[in-house]
């Protein structure tokens, strides 16, 4: 199968496709995300439950909990996300 059509690079077709594809990066990033998030949550419902312990899991793994845990915990804090002085709650 050979193509011998030429589009300009400001056509619309490829414009389209363009948008479409970063359309659909952006949208598997935010999904990425999230699923990170599910997994971060599973994996504690498995400790609290003593299905497993934190330490079966892989250092690399463990490091990394630890690390957004962290970073959770030092977000919340200076968000105070959790403070009802503002009425929010």
């Amino acid at each position: 199968m050979e193509f011998s059509e030429l589009l300009e690079k400001d056509d619309p077709a490829i414009l389209q496709f363009i948008e479409l594809v970063g359309d659909s990066q952006t949208k598997m990033a935010e999904s990425d995300l999230d699923f990170i998030r599910v997994v971060e949550d599973l994996i504690d419902v498995l400790v609290a439950k003593n299905y497993i312990l934190f330490t079966d899991l892989p250092e690399k793994a463990q490091e990394k909990m630890r690390d957004r845990r962290s970073l959770r915990g030092k977000l919340a804090t200076h968000l105070d996300l959790f403070s009802d002085d503002e009425g929010f709650f």
